[in-house]
């Protein structure tokens, strides 16, 4: 990858509190604006506006996941988003699921693993389909566990967890905001292990 992008993008990630525009960008990697929002697209596949956005999110998504103790709301602040609205519908757009609802999910699967005695540091998808993975979902799987450079070892410690909406809304303790049932799903292993 061009050293220019590389600079621009650890900038970019030292920095996720930050409004980032074009000219900005630009200056960073010294170069135009023109040739910079070429370049950028030509290295990474995204627009420098898309990048900043996905990694913001993808950045909140870790830390939720994570069972981080800050607010949603202050998290959003902290991400450079105007306000927790804007936050919330771009991070429900690309993850299908409110900030709060994924908060929820991952803290009741880490309280689940945790009175398992099992170690709750291993990896952790959510998928959010009808308890069923499609094609579709194990083709994203596939490109979450390339994207992140998970090894076999890696996918052999993790738990795969779906998350399904619950169509009827009953009261339930074992619902998660009285909404969304959880899972473990064993049958997964020998699909991704193989895909790898």
């Amino acid at each position: 990858m061009d050293k220019r992008i590389v600079k621009t993008l650890n900038y970019i990630e030292d920095h996720l509190s930050q409004i980032f525009n074009l000219e900005d960008l630009a200056a960073i990697a010294c170069l135009s604006t023109s040739q910079f929002h070429r370049l950028f697209k030509c290295e990474t596949g995204k627009t420098p506006f898309k990048f900043c956005q996905e990694i913001k999110l993808q950045f909140a998504y870790e830390k939720l996941t994570e069972g981080c103790e800050t607010s949603i709301v202050d998290l959003s602040i902290q991400l450079g988003y105007k306000d927790y609205e804007t936050f919330s519908r771009a991070f429900k757009k690309k993850f299908h699921l409110a900030p709060g609802d994924l908060k929820a999910i991952a803290k009741r699967v880490t309280a689940e693993l945790k009175n398992q005695s099992i170690k709750t540091d291993g990896l952790m998808i959510a998928t959010f389909e009808n308890k069923h993975l499609t094609d579709e979902n194990m083709h994203k799987i596939m490109e979450l566990v390339k994207e992140n450079n998970y090894s076999t070892s890696d996918l052999k410690d993790a738990h795969i967890f779906i998350v399904s909406k619950k169509g009827n809304l009953s009261v339930s303790e074992n619902l998660v905001n009285n909404k969304f049932e959880i899972a473990e799903d064993q049958k997964l292993w020998q699909k991704l292990i193989a895909g790898v």
